[in-house]
C-alpha cells in the first residue's frame, strides 16, 4: 500500500514538473516570437555634425505605425541616448503630433517647434529619422509635415517621399575625404571680372577634409600664372565646412567682408561656390559668417541663400 502511495506521489511530482517545463518552454517561445526586429538607430554625436549608430531590438512587432512610434520615442529619449558619444536626434522642443502609414507611405507630423530649428540641425535630424524608420517593414517612404503642411527645403520645394537611399551619412561621404583628388579651382582673372578654371591635385585628410582644403587653396594663385589672382580677401579663415544631403555649409571668418582690390564681389563669392560645386554638380553652397547668416555682403545680395554653380561668370576658353 505504501509502495502504491509512493508511486502515485512520484507520478504526480513528475507530471507537475513536466507541465511546468512545458509552460516555461511555451512562455519562452511566446516571448521569442514577440520580440521585434533589430534596427539601427541614428543619434547625433556630441558635436552634432555626425551620426552615432546604435543597435536596438524593438518591442513592437509587425505594426509599422507602432514600430515607427517606438523609434521616434527612442530618438527623442535622453535615457536611450544616455551615452558619452551621442545626443538625442529629435530635440525636446520638437513635438511629434502623429504618425500615419498607408500603402507603404508614412507621414510624420511635427509641431511648430520643427520650424525653429537651424537648417543644419533640421537636415541632420531629418536624415537620421528617415534612415532609422526606413528599416521598418511596410514603410517604403516618409514625408514630414508641420501641422499638416509639407516641410520645404531651402529652395521652397516640398520634401516628400523620402527613402533610405536619399539619406547620406558620414560613411557615404568617404569620397570627399580621399587623400588626394584632382579638382577644379576657380580663380579670378587679372581684371577681377571673370573666373578662370584651374585643375589642381589637392591633398585632404581627416583633419582637413577636401571641402576645406579646396577653399584654402583659393587663397593663393597658381605660381607663374600672371593671368590669375586669388579671389579671396587676405586673412579670411574657413571656420567650418559640412555637407548635409546636397548642401555644403561653409562658415567664414569676418574677413570675408573685406574687399579684394580690383576683384568684383560676386567673383569672390562664386569662386568658392563654383569650386565646391565642381566637386559634385549637385552641390549647393550655403554661407554663414561667424555662424550668422548675412543677407548682403559688399553689395552682393542673397548671400544668405543656397547658391548654385554660375556658368555666366566663367571665362570662355
Amino acid at each position: 500500500m505504501n509502495k502504491l502511495r509512493s508511486g502515485i506521489i512520484l507520478f504526480l511530482i513528475m507530471a507537475a514538473m513536466a507541465a511546468c517545463l512545458a509552460a516555461c518552454g511555451s512562455e519562452g517561445k511566446e516571448e521569442k516570437e514577440h520580440k521585434g526586429r533589430e534596427v539601427t538607430l541614428y543619434y547625433l554625436n556630441v558635436d552634432e555634425d555626425d551620426y552615432v549608430a546604435v543597435d536596438y531590438r524593438l518591442s513592437q512587432v509587425d505594426n509599422p505605425e507602432k514600430e515607427s512610434q517606438e523609434i521616434i520615442g527612442l530618438l527623442s529619449s535622453k535615457d536611450e541616448a544616455d551615452r558619452s558619444d551621442c545626443k538625442v536626434t529629435i530635440p525636446e522642443e520638437v513635438a511629434v503630433n502623429s504618425i500615419q502609414v498607408k500603402d507603404g507611405k508614412e507621414q510624420i507630423d511635427f509641431g511648430a517647434g520643427y520650424q525653429q530649428m537651424e537648417p543644419v540641425q533640421e537636415a541632420m535630424m531629418r536624415l537620421a529619422v528617415v534612415r532609422s524608420i526606413c528599416q521598418v517593414k511596410g514603410v517604403d517612404s516618409i514625408t514630414f509635415t508641420v501641422n499638416g503642411e509639407p516641410v520645404q527645403d531651402l529652395n521652397g520645394k516640398a520634401i516628400k517621399d523620402m527613402t533610405e537611399d536619399k539619406v547620406l551619412l558620414s560613411d557615404e561621404f568617404d569620397r570627399i575625404y580621399e587623400q588626394e583628388k584632382e579638382v577644379t579651382l576657380y580663380y579670378s582673372d587679372s581684371k577681377g571680372s571673370k573666373l578662370i578654371p584651374w585643375p589642381e591635385k589637392i591633398k585632404a585628410s581627416d583633419n582637413e577634409p577636401l571641402l576645406g582644403a579646396v577653399l584654402k587653396a583659393l587663397k593663393k594663385a597658381p605660381k607663374g600664372e600672371d593671368s590669375m589672382i586669388s579671389p579671396l580677401p587676405e586673412g579670411v579663415v574657413i571656420n567650418q565646412t559640412q555637407i548635409v544631403g546636397n548642401i555644403c555649409y561653409v562658415d567664414l571668418s569676418s574677413e570675408i567682408n573685406n574687399l579684394v582690390p580690383e576683384v568684383e564681389e560676386e567673383i569672390t563669392i562664386y569662386a568658392m561656390v563654383n569650386t565646391i560645386a565642381s566637386l559634385d554638380n549637385n552641390y549647393l553652397v550655403q554661407f554663414t559668417v561667424e555662424g550668422e547668416r548675412i543677407a548682403s555682403i559688399n553689395g552682393f545680395n542673397g548671400f544668405d541663400l543656397p547658391l548654385a554653380f554660375n556658368t555666366d561668370l566663367v571665362r570662355e576658353k
